[in-house]
């Protein structure tokens, strides 16, 4: 079988304190597909506040984006999905891991 090559490219800019990661660039983009994230992580939960975006790489097109919103103290989040391409429709929903003894993977 002949050889295939793919190209790639991440980028990453955060500050950390005390178990908060600020997220300036989180940034993934590989075979025309841009993928980034700009916000806050809970580090100890995994609960973000912030947002995802899908660009094409080539134009910066959006292609999708999904708003992660979180009250401080609560072990939940919000989410909100949106596509311009399928327009007046989005997905709606929160995560909520207030009942959990621990984090399985912290």
């Amino acid at each position: 079988m002949g050889e295939t090559l793919r190209s790639g490219a991440v980028s990453f800019e955060s500050t950390l304190d005390r178990g908060l990661a600020t997220i300036e660039t989180l940034a993934v983009t590989t075979e025309g597909l841009r993928l980034s994230y700009e916000g806050t992580l809970e580090i100890a939960e995994l609960i973000p506040d912030g947002k995802l975006i899908l660009q094409n790489a080539s134009d910066g097109s959006e292609l999708a984006h999904m708003e992660f919103s979180h009250e401080k103290g609560m072990r939940s989040y919000d989410f909100s999905l949106v596509s311009p391409l399928v327009e007046d429709s989005s997905l709606t929903g929160s995560v909520n891991w207030q009942n959990l003894e621990s984090c399985a993977i912290c």
